[in-house]
C-alpha cells in the first residue's frame, strides 16, 4: 500500500503475514536499487549524521533506487531480516535484479543474513556492524562483494568486531577503520559517506 506524502519519496506500508513493514521509497530508473537499515535505535534512524538519508537521494541521482527499511522490532534478528527481506522483495517486483544492502550496528548482521537469503543481492554495506548474525559470510553467492567499516573508538561494539567480518567475507571485499569514531561514525561522517557512496556506484 502506498501513503500519499507531499515529499519526493513514497512512504510504503509492505503487508507481510508477521506485520505490516514501514519503508521509504525514492524510485528510479534501470535494474540497480540499495535498501538500508539502522540498528536498534528503531525507527529510520541513520549512522553518520544523516548518511541514509544522503544517500536517499544522492543515488537516485546516479540511477540507482532507495529504499530504507523500519523494523518492525530492531532488537530481533530475525524479524529484521524479514523485514529487510520484504524491502527487497518489493525492489524485485519494481523490476530492480542489482540490489545492494547496507545496514548499521545491528543492521550490518540483518544485511548479511539478508544477502545470503535473496540471490539479487550484489553487495552488502556493513557499518559498525555486531558479530552475532554474521555467519553467513562466507557463505554468499561468489562474486558478492563486502564493504566492512568501523569505528576504532566505537565503546557500543568493538571494532574486531568488524575485523572478524571481513575475514569471515569471501573477496571483492574492503575493511575501513577509522581512528577517532565512535559507534555511530558521526566525527568521519564525511569519509564514511564518501566510502560507501563510491562503493555501491561501483558495486551494485
Amino acid at each position: 500500500m502506498n501513503i500519499p506524502t507531499d515529499d519526493d519519496y513514497e512512504n510504503l506500508a509492505l503487508e507481510t503475514s508477521r506485520g505490516t513493514v514501514y519503508c521509504r521509497y525514492n524510485p528510479s530508473t534501470g535494474p540497480r536499487a540499495v535498501a538500508m537499515v539502522g540498528g536498534t535505535g528503531g525507527g529510520f534512524d541513520s549512522p553518520a549524521q544523516d548518511l541514509y538519508g544522503r544517500l536517499f537521494n544522492d543515488l537516485v541521482e546516479k540511477g540507482i533506487g532507495t529504499l530504507r527499511v523500519q523494523f518492525r522490532d530492531p532488537r530481533d534478528l530475525e524479524e529484521a531480516t524479514l523485514d529487510l527481506l520484504a524491502g527487497l522483495s518489493f525492489l524485485s517486483s519494481k523490476g530492480f535484479s542489482q540490489l545492494g544492502v547496507v545496514g548499521h550496528s545491528l543492521g550490518g548482521a540483518v544485511a548479511a543474513q539478508a544477502a545470503f537469503n535473496d540471490s539479487n543481492v550484489r553487495t552488502v554495506v556493513m557499518l559498525a556492524t555486531q558479530s552475532y548474525g554474521t555467519d553467513p559470510l562466507p557463505f554468499l553467492a561468489d562474486g558478492v562483494s563486502v564493504q566492512v567499516i568501523h569505528g576504532r573508538e566505537d565503546d557500543v561494539i568493538p571494532w574486531q568486531s568488524s575485523r572478524q567480518a571481513h575475514m569471515m567475507a569471501k573477496a571483492p571485499k574492503e575493511l575501513v577503520l577509522l581512528d577517532g569514531a565512535s559507534h555511530n561514525l558521526d566525527e568521519a561522517a564525511s569519509t564514511v559517506y564518501h566510502e560507501v557512496f563510491t562503493w555501491l556506484l561501483g558495486n551494485v
